[in-house]
């Protein structure tokens, strides 16, 4: 090995680990097809009777979390549906976008330590 290919390789930073939210957006990118933002978020012919089904299912799932905790057996399934549902019951476009960010951000949070499969 010369000196040239010593000092070359001698200074050489070791590879940086790839943030696993990264990672997870560009999934999700690839998934995603254009326009589906062109429904309403209520949809149905009553939308304010399915918001107020998603706010009690909401409630539903509150009550179910709160006693698998107290229980000791939480887990991510009865939360993301209770996020799902809270976001889909509100009335306000930009609080049911925030609590959309707050969906997606839980959801993104659970896929980075679940294993990969092959097509990800």
């Amino acid at each position: 090995m010369t000196e040239a290919t010593a000092k070359r390789t001698a200074g050489k930073r070791p590879a940086r680990k790839p943030d696993p939210v990264e990672q997870i957006l560009a999934e999700v990118k690839r998934r995603t097809s254009p326009g589906s933002g062109a429904i309403p978020l209520h949809g149905g012919a009553d939308p304010k009777k399915g918001r107020l089904y998603h706010a009690a299912e909401m409630d539903r799932w509150f009550e179910i979390n709160r006693t698998r905790d107290e229980a000791g057996n939480p887990g991510h399934d009865g939360r993301l549906l209770e996020s799902v549902y809270f976001a889909l019951s509100q009335l306000d476009e930009v609080e049911a976008r925030d609590a959309m960010i707050g969906l997606a951000a839980h959801a993104v949070k659970i896929a980075a330590v679940l294993p990969k499969g092959p097509t990800a």
